[in-house]
């Protein structure tokens, strides 16, 4: 598996501690996806063996955002069918943030966007990415 690290956020108020888990299982992956409620727990990033990693944010009301970060320059994001339309307000990483509707994209996206991620560290070319 490409994943050797994940981290999860857990907030109390003001407050956050952040659960790693050392080469995460599918199903360990998988559970901190499910578990993003947009409130609490609100972000989580896989780390693979290269500088690559993958960040998924937000779970309430079943929308999320998901991005790669190839380096510290260069960014693929989800995207969704959903070009026009208001932006879209979430909390990630304890911070409220507005979206572009059209990086808004729904729990299946961003599993099946994990997936791929964390067992070749690549982008799903079935998906729709956009370079930012």
């Amino acid at each position: 598996m490409y994943a050797t690290k994940l981290i999860a956020d857990s907030w109390s108020g003001v407050h956050c501690e952040t659960e790693e888990i050392a080469s995460p299982s599918w199903d360990d992956i998988l559970k901190a996806i499910k578990a993003l409620d947009g409130k609490r727990r609100t972000l989580v990033t896989l780390r693979g063996a290269s500088s690559t990693e993958m960040v998924i944010g937000g779970g309430s009301d079943g929308r999320y955002i998901g991005y790669v970060a190839i380096s510290d320059d260069s960014f693929q994001y989800l995207t969704s069918e959903h070009k026009d339309g208001p932006r879209v307000s979430l909390l990630i990483g304890g911070q409220e943030g507005d979206y572009p509707i059209d990086q808004v994209v729904t729990q299946t996206v961003v599993v099946t966007a994990a997936k791929t991620f964390s067992e070749i560290g690549s982008l799903d070319p079935q998906l729709m990415w956009k370079a930012a």
